[in-house]
């Protein structure tokens, strides 16, 4: 079946430069059969289109046309000398806009609003995840559904009545050093700083504080692994990946670390990556898997979500040592042999609802390509708008007939 689809990215955000690569390599793995129009959200969040956005250097130096674009329920239109003229009819959009109005729901009800179905959760479950603070609150309730949470503490910006400084000794009372500080809907580590003293801490704060209205202030848990595991829905099934062991060379993995050194740890997109891990790691990344989709079912997600996870009391060496080197050639390792079970904590650190490239690396290694990928998550968000569409939402009566007098 030929179909129409739009991808969109960028958006008012400070992802906005990192959604441009993911829509535009989005875009470049699409399965044959499917028309691809490029919808580009500014950073104001207007929308454009036109074939100059397929070029990193339209985004880079301007070069190229773009036109002013509008949806009107499922039909794309772009601006031209005479008004808006017809783009094409779009089946269903792919979503690459990371924060903003992308990951935060607002997007996803837009195009609802429209009719036209869209490739990530709806504007409930992605505002839930976007929210560390309501992940944290979320996920540390009692019962089946409970995960392991650091010490934590939210602020927004109406509870600094007696300056930072006095909020800053009510997180040292609680947490103590060393302490992370968060914005709370801001993804891609930016923001984010890892202090060790009041000073550090107010700065922390005032900058978290910048770009949010509200903050997560955390124990910052040394020595943590960090490792990353996604998840999305095809039909009754949903599909997990294979977990991804980040910050192996250093205690908090920025933004600078993610992108900007060589391309970080996604400067070999676009091959398969093979990574060697430790064989005590299986073990873990098993249970992180079971979690993931626990997580996924409890948010009502739709779409690829990645959540990340810090794992503490895990230690490679020390689990060689004990194991010894003919152990270690065996595919099942028990983990407690290795490090002790009862000493492992895994913590549910924060989900990402529209999760950068799609976390498509995730899935190649786990033998599903991008292009099966786009195409399983366009077919389910088809599906998905098709079996809400047939719950009633009108419901005819003669209360205008009865009450016109009231406005006349």
């Amino acid at each position: 079946m030929y179909m129409n689809i739009a991808i969109t990215f960028g958006g008012k955000s400070v992802e906005h430069d990192v959604s441009i690569l993911t829509g535009l390599h989005a875009s470049r793995n699409v399965m044959d059969g499917v028309g691809v129009y490029l919808v580009y959200l500014t950073r104001g969040n207007g929308m454009l289109t036109g074939s100059a956005l397929s070029s990193i250097d339209y985004y880079i130096n301007g070069r190229g046309k773009a036109h002013e674009c509008m949806f009107s329920n499922d039909v794309l239109y772009k601006r031209g000398g005479f008004g808006f003229k017809q783009v094409a009819k779009i089946d269903a959009v792919l979503n690459c806009c990371h924060g903003g109005i992308g990951e935060n729901g607002e997007l996803a009800g837009f195009f609802a609003s429209l009719g036209v179905p869209v490739t990530s959760s709806d504007s409930f479950a992605a505002s839930a995840m976007m929210s560390k603070s309501f992940t944290r609150e979320l996920f540390s309730k009692k019962g089946k559904d409970k995960f392991d949470q650091p010490k934590y503490m939210a602020f927004k910006k109406s509870d600094i009545k007696d300056g930072i400084e006095e909020l800053c000794k009510q997180v040292t009372k609680k947490i103590g050093f060393p302490i992370i500080v968060k914005p709370d809907t801001l993804g891609s580590s930016i923001g984010i700083t890892v202090v060790h003293n009041e000073d550090e801490l107010v700065q922390g704060v005032e900058l978290a504080f910048t770009l949010d209205n509200t903050i997560v202030v955390e124990e910052f848990l040394k020595n943590a692994v960090e490792i990353n595991c996604a998840a999305f829905r095809s039909g009754n099934e949903i599909f997990v990946s294979v977990c991804e062991h980040l910050d192996k060379e250093s205690q908090f993995l920025d933004f600078d670390k993610k992108y900007l050194q060589q391309g970080g740890f996604i400067k070999k997109i676009g091959k398969q990556r093979e990574e060697e891990v430790d064989q005590g790691l299986n073990d873990i990344f098993k249970e992180i898997q079971k979690m993931t989709k626990r997580a996924y079912e409890k948010f009502g997600a739709s779409g690829v979500v990645r959540f990340d996870y810090l794992v503490t009391g895990y230690n490679s060496k020390r689990a060689e040592t004990k194991l010894g080197q003919e152990q270690l050639g065996k595919k099942d390792v028990i983990l407690s042999e290795a490090v002790g079970r009862d000493s492992i904590k895994i913590y549910l650190n924060e989900a990402n609802s529209v999760p950068g490239f799609l976390s498509y690396h995730l899935w190649h290694r786990g033998g599903i390509p991008y292009g099966l990928l786009v195409d399983m998550l366009v077919k389910q968000a088809i599906q998905d708008y098709e079996a809400h569409d047939i719950v009633k939402s009108s419901f005819k009566s003669e209360i205008l007939t009865k009450n016109r007098g009231l406005v006349e």
